[in-house]
């Protein structure tokens, strides 16, 4: 009995030794590498670094935008913490509770907003997270003048942090209350760019361990405050920045679907046909965003990714067209802990190599910030005349402007650098981010945030006017259609049955051949010019100038303008129409810098230059031409000298830019616009001139428009004048009468009165 037992007993202690030896030898040989691993990722964190991004510069090497270290303000909205011995997810602001938020995330419409004010009022009166934070920033920083508007700042971050999140997977469902939460583990950008003493404060009540639960839901991380010195000079050229919104890093990163199956990004993103953001496969990057599996007390949670630590991106102009040069690459930092006291904050300190991150690339500018000022100083001061004049008041009050908006585009034409773009109003990108400010700058009715050099007249049609007759005399040389002894005669008037198409105030020019009808802006030449080509043929042409499309130029969004499609077809195509789209009215679209490039083509040789504002001899793709057209040179020349008469001419009748655009001792060429718009008890007219200079060596294209200006020649030549002058540095010399000069004498109105209805004026 005695020897069964011990048998027994000694079996069970020889199976225990060998499941003990067994379970020592699977967690230190076979699982080693696995909890080595673990071990290491407890004593140590991957920390995302952010970059720098690259410098924006004129051509001469000064920076038009540039990277200032700052501290940025991040936010932990909810948390998992062990309560009873269970996880859980709560929230990190007191008076946010879950049920509230999923409440007014998923309601829809004025129930959304109506929870959201809820919430937000609830923070300003109740919160005692807010009311701390809001006094330190007001302690600290000098930009914010009250308590009020302190709070009202911090909570509009956090209900804009709310905001952000999608309640909703793709298909359309709404999501569970624990899982729009736990997208709020996320630490997500709140305030950007906080004061150094806020900074120091916030890290003290952190690191004291009796405070350290007021802040534990904010986290200040160092970055960059981007800063524009040239602030609403250069703002519509180098656009402003903002941060990836969440449906871009869906792009980016792709998404859990609604079974749990991974949608896989497409790593870049492509805006106005160009590329904005890219993220190279296998890369750091990927890692930090991609979507992941967390498994926590025997359950997956379908996380939809990272964020970057410094998420800055170009929302406009340069900073966008550029931006995957300019935004650098982030990389991982391994940190070791060397204070694991779990009464306190751990401490990790940067472990081995120091690995900073990829620094964007700086990018250097055609634009002579110089020369850029002294054609705004020009701009403003011209509108400022044209404002006072009393027939131009009664436009600025009907419109309810206080003064014209205006612009002005200075391009080489034979490689299509632009010297200079200026279009007012502007306004300043160091204050984009700034609600009240951005609010004031939307509700302005001149549109201060669109470029006009790309986009013309906003809100509205951009005819060319006559600034178009140029092109269509060089296609009807070109075709045949006419030649340098066509004559036609112009009586005033033209009439298609009982309906009349009037030249510039009915205007008897007599006998008018094409450089004489370019002189004087003779609508009738022109009506027949473009009968003789025909709608398919004009329009063709037009075409191939580069109206109708976009120029390429190296902004977002420029607009492409509009060629009426009947034109192409001839369905429905009215010699009416044909008659307006011969003088650059009607349904015809165009933007300045469409006629810069147009004009230039005529000049330079027939190539069709690609403007680009980015300065790099080297690179094809910028100074390359689209494309060659084989003018003759005598219908160069032909045109040329019609556009030399219109400055130059001073024998009545004068070129229409001859009182306020010659320069005495220097010849150029150009041609005026006075684009009627609008219905008739509305109808208002748009001034533009597009020059280019000097005459024998053309070197730059000039084009101004003055929406609302009125004459061609009246608004803008004397501005266009200035600008070439600023250009060649010309020597001043004395204009007699300066101010007499913007009221026009009874000799020149007569010449230059406006036209009736159907015309459009020189």
């Amino acid at each position: 009995m005695f020897r069964r037992r011990t048998v027994i007993l000694g079996f069970i202690f020889a199976v225990g030794f060998f499941l003990l030896i067994g379970r020592l030898w699977y967690l230190q040989v076979y699982t080693s590498e696995y909890y080595k691993k673990m071990g290491e990722r407890r004593l140590h964190r991957l920390r995302p670094i952010p970059p720098s991004r690259g410098s924006i510069l004129d051509r001469r090497g000064r920076v038009l935008a540039g990277d200032t270290a700052s501290f940025d303000l991040w936010m932990q909205l909810a948390s998992y913490k062990k309560i009873a011995g269970k996880r859980k997810l709560i929230s990190n602001i007191d008076v946010l509770t879950p049920e509230s938020v999923y409440e007014a995330l998923v309601a829809a419409g004025t129930q959304r907003e109506i929870k959201l004010n809820l919430l937000k009022k609830n923070l300003l009166e109740h919160s005692d997270f807010v009311e701390e934070l809001s006094q330190i920033l007001l302690k600290n920083d000098a930009e914010i003048s009250s308590i009020e508007n302190s709070k009202e700042r911090v909570v509009n971050s956090i209900i804009g942090i709310l905001s952000q999140i999608s309640v909703k997977s793709k298909s359309g469902i709404y999501k569970s209350q624990r899982d729009i939460m736990h997208s709020f583990t996320d630490p997500r950008v709140m305030l950007n760019d906080i004061s150094l003493k806020s900074y120091q404060e916030i890290e003290q009540i952190q690191l004291n361990p009796y405070t350290k639960d007021k802040f534990e839901a904010l986290n200040v991380r160092g970055g960059y405050k981007r800063i524009y010195p040239y602030g609403e000079l250069m703002a519509h050229i180098t656009g402003y920045t903002g941060n990836l919104i969440n449906s871009e890093y869906q792009q980016l990163r792709g998404y859990w679907d609604d079974n749990h199956e991974l949608v896989p990004g497409d790593n870049k993103i492509v805006k106005s046909g160009h590329l904005f953001f890219e993220i190279e496969p296998g890369s750091e990057e990927e890692e930090m965003i991609k979507p992941r599996i967390r498994r926590s007390e025997g359950k997956d949670y379908y996380l939809s990714g990272g964020t970057f630590s410094n998420e800055t991106v170009g929302r406009s102009g340069i900073e966008q067209w550029y931006n995957q040069e300019l935004r650098g690459r982030h990389v991982w930092r391994v940190e070791k802990l060397v204070k694991p006291n779990p009464d306190g904050p751990r401490l990790f300190i940067n472990a081995g190599m120091r690995k900073d991150a990829i620094n964007g690339k700086n990018l250097k500018l055609t634009i002579d910030v110089d020369f850029q000022q002294k054609v705004s100083n020009i701009l403003n001061d011209e509108l400022k005349k044209l404002s006072r004049e009393p027939k131009h008041r009664k436009v600025l009050n009907r419109l309810g402007y206080d003064e014209f908006p205006g612009v002005v585009v200075v391009m080489n034409v034979h490689n299509g650098e632009i010297y200079a773009m200026v279009s007012t109003p502007s306004y300043d990108p160091n204050k984009i981010h700034d609600p009240d400010y951005y609010k004031s700058i939307i509700d302005d009715k001149k549109f201060p945030l669109y470029n006009r050099a790309i986009y013309g007249v906003v809100k509205g049609a951009s005819p060319a006017g006559s600034t178009i007759k140029p092109l269509v005399g060089m296609a009807a040389l070109e075709e045949g259609a006419i030649t340098a002894n066509t004559h036609y005669i112009c009586e005033g008037v033209e009439y298609i049955g009982d309906k009349e198409y009037v030249c510039m105030n009915r205007a008897h020019h007599g006998s008018m051949d094409v450089t004489d009808a370019l002189k004087v802006s003779c609508n009738v030449f022109f009506y027949h010019a473009g009968q003789a080509l025909g709608g398919k043929r004009l329009s063709s042409w037009l075409r191939d100038f580069g109206l109708g499309s976009v120029t390429g130029i190296d902004l977002p969004r420029e607009r492409v303008g509009h060629l009426p499609e009947n034109a192409f077809t001839g369905i429905r195509w009215s010699l009416g129409e044909n008659y307006h789209l011969s003088i650059g009215q009607g349904a015809v679209d165009v933007t300045p810098i469409q006629l810069a490039v147009a004009y230039s083509t005529i000049v330079n040789g027939g190539y069709k230059v690609v403007p680009h504002l980015k300065y790099d001899p080297s690179d094809p793709t910028l100074n390359y031409p689209k494309g060659r057209f084989k003018f003759s040179d005598k219908n160069v020349n032909l045109i040329k000298n019609g556009m030399w008469k219109v400055v130059q001419t001073g024998e009545y009748p004068r070129g229409t830019a001859f009182r306020l655009g010659m320069i005495e001792g220097f010849e150029y060429i150009g041609k005026t616009g006075s684009a009627e718009a609008g219905r008739r008890k509305n109808r208002v007219t748009h001034a533009s001139f597009a020059a280019i200079a000097p005459y024998d060596e053309p070197e730059i294209a000039v084009v101004a428009l003055i929406p609302y200006g009125d004459h061609g020649g009246a608004s803008c030549a004397r501005l266009v004048k200035r600008v070439i002058k600023a250009y060649f540095h010309l020597d001043e010399f004395q204009e007699i009468n300066t101010d007499h000069e913007i009221h026009q004498d009874k000799e020149w109105d007569e010449y230059e009165s406006e036209s009736d209805s159907n015309g459009a004026l020189g």
